[in-house]
């Protein structure tokens, strides 16, 4: 597919390359990639696809590493790779690779995905340049318990300079406002956006309403992994 890497640049090639810096015996591999989320959507498909293949080579080849060893190594191919170690709810400190278990928050999620794709090296340059980083500094964990009242404290940075380049993500934050979500967000640096509903039904209606215009998704959030 356009846009994704299929040279040494690609995050899974990235990640053998690592694998085999730490045990060079291992031998080589094939790796064939059907691509379900969506390149440069925010929703970590590039870091995913690196971190089953850190895992699927530690099975393949017995390698006998923990997920706190397969963490450590996996946060030099990107920040937010650890987290697909596990998966499930977590919350990230540090550049989001300090991990720590988070309690779920409860509603059905509706995800939509349009037809925007997003370079997250370029939208983190745009946000250290229009932010002051260490004034939204937020103890995230310790306010977890409070999501399922009160999203007030809640801000993506990334929203303040990508809804200006990218309008519609704008539209369809407040398109799922209005049709009954709680609370809406840009996800990552985007492009995808999800709205988290009380109601089920009032998720499956928001669906109904975009999924002629954009690819949608309705799920509901599991602790599995944690």
């Amino acid at each position: 597919k356009s846009g994704i890497p299929k040279d040494e640049t690609n995050s899974c090639v990235i990640a053998y390359k690592m694998i085999k810096n730490h045990f060079p015996e291992i031998g080589g591999i094939s790796i064939r990639m059907e691509k379900m989320i969506p390149h440069g959507s925010g929703l970590g498909g590039g870091s995913s696809n690196a971190a089953t293949v850190l895992k699927g080579l530690n099975k393949m080849y017995n390698l006998g590493m923990e997920n706190k060893i397969l963490e450590t190594i996996s946060a030099e191919i990107g920040a937010d790779v650890p987290f697909f170690i596990r998966g499930g709810t977590q919350v990230g400190a540090g550049v989001g690779n300090e991990l720590g278990p988070a309690e779920l928050v409860n509603g059905t999620y509706l995800l939509i995905i349009p037809d925007i794709l997003i370079n997250t090296k370029e939208a983190y340059s745009q946000i250290k340049k229009g932010l002051n980083l260490s004034k939204h500094k937020h103890k995230f964990a310790g306010s977890l318990k409070e999501l399922n009242d009160s999203f007030t404290f809640i801000q993506n940075d990334f929203e303040q300079v990508i809804i200006p380049a990218y309008p519609e993500i704008g539209r369809i934050k407040k398109t799922l406002s209005k049709l009954g979500a709680k609370f809406s967000s840009l996800s990552g640096s985007g492009s995808t956006v999800f709205g988290i509903f009380d109601e089920e039904a009032d998720a499956k209606s928001a669906k109904s309403c975009l999924q002629s215009q954009y690819q949608t998704v309705l799920t509901l959030p599991t602790n599995h992994g944690i």
